[in-house]
C-alpha cells in the first residue's frame, strides 16, 4: 500500500553479480546460459502486475528439487541462489541484498509504514516461482509481521485476490485514499479503520484492497497505532481550548484547532493512506472529537 521506487539494480544486474561469487567456471558458466531467460520470464512478472494480472504467470506445481525450471537450471540451484548467494555475507551479490533491504527507509510497505522490515520477501513464493529467487522485484523488504513466507506458500489464483504489489501496481492503490477511519466516543475514545475505495474504481480493485486489508490485519494493527497517539492528540486539544476558549467563540475555535493540530500533517507529505494522516482527517471531521 506504500510505494517502493523501482529499484536501482535490475535483475540481469543482480544475476550477473550472482555469477561472479561462483567459484567454479564450469558452473558459472552453466548458469550464465540461462540468463536471458530468467531475464526475459522478468520482463513478463513486469509487464503482467502493472496490468494487475500478476495471478496469470504460471504456477509451478508439485515442483521438486530436482525439476528443471529454467535449463539447465533446476529449483535447487534456484533456491541456492537466493540462500547461498544474495544473502551469504561472503558473496558479492550481498551488498545488494543490503541495498533491497535499505531501500524501504525501514518501512514496511505492506502495511505502510507501521513495521520495520527485518528480510525480504517473495513477492511470488519460491516454493512455486524459483525463477523469481532473486528478482529485485519480487523482494520486498518486509516486517516480521507481513512476512507473507511466514503465511504459507499460496498465492491469488484470480485477480480479485491479489494483494498489491509495492513496486509496480497500479497508481490508484498509492495515490487515492481508501483506507478511512472514524472517531468512536466510547469512553476515552477510539479510532476503527475501515477500507471504503472511490466509488469510480473498477469492482476488481475494491476487492483487492479489502483482500490487502484483511490478509495484514490492518484494521486491528492500525488501531493499536491510534491509541498510542490519541491520548497526546487529547491533551493537545484540551490544553488548546483551556488556553484560547475565553478568547474566541466555540465554533471559531474548532477551525483553528483543526489548522494547528491537524492540517500540517494532512497537507504533509505523507502518502495517502497512511495510518496517521487517515486518522487526523477523521478527527478533523468529527464534531464528537472537536466538541467534547
Amino acid at each position: 500500500m506504500k510505494k517502493l521506487d523501482y529499484p536501482l539494480c535490475d535483475f540481469k544486474d543482480v544475476l550477473n553479480t550472482c555469477a561472479k561469487g561462483m567459484e567454479q567456471v564450469n558452473v558459472r558458466n552453466t548458469f550464465l546460459t540461462a540468463v536471458p531467460d530468467l531475464v526475459y520470464l522478468g520482463l513478463q512478472y513486469e509487464q503482467l502486475v502493472k496490468k494487475g494480472e500478476l495471478y496469470k504467470f504460471p504456477r509451478i506445481e508439485n515442483i521438486k528439487r530436482k525439476t528443471v525450471v529454467v535449463p539447465p537450471l533446476t529449483k535447487s540451484k534456484l533456491v541456492n541462489l537466493y540462500a547461498n548467494n544474495l544473502r551469504n555475507k561472503e558473496k558479492p551479490a550481498r551488498s545488494l541484498y543490503e541495498y533491497l533491504l535499505a531501500s524501504a527507509n525501514e518501512k514496511c510497505p505492506f502495511c505502510g509504514d507501521i513495521g520495520r522490515p527485518k528480510n525480504l520477501d517473495h513477492f511470488l513464493p519460491l516454493a512455486h516461482y524459483p525463477q523469481f529467487s532473486v528478482m529485485p522485484v519480487n523482494l520486498i523488504p518486509a516486517c516480521r509481521d507481513c512476512n507473507m513466507g511466514e503465511k504459507g506458500d499460496d498465492f491469488a489464483g484470480q485477480a480479485e485476490d491479489q494483494i498489491i504489489h509495492p513496486y509496480l501496481d497500479k497508481n490508484i492503490f498509492y495515490t487515492q485514499q481508501w483506507v478511512h477511519a472514524r472517531y468512536v466516543n466510547d469512553g476515552d475514545g477510539v479510532v476503527e479503520y475501515y477500507v471504503q475505495p472511490p466509488a469510480e474504481w473498477q469492482e476488481v480493485d475494491k476487492a483487492r484492497v479489502n483482500k490487502h486489508f484483511r490478509d495484514f490485519d490492518l484494521a486491528r494493527r492500525y488501531g493499536i497505532e491510534a491509541g498510542k497517539h490519541l491520548s497526546e492528540i487529547i491533551d493537545q486539544r484540551n490544553s488548546f481550548y483551556k488556553v484560547m476558549g475565553r478568547k474566541i467563540p466555540l465554533e471559531e475555535l474548532t477551525v483553528d484547532l483543526v489548522e494547528v493540530l491537524f492540517k500540517p500533517l494532512i497537507e504533509g507529505g505523507a502518502f495517502a493512506n497512511h495510518w496517521k494522516k487517515v486518522m487526523y482527517v477523521a478527527l478533523s471531521m468529527s464534531q464528537e472529537f472537536l466538541l467534547p
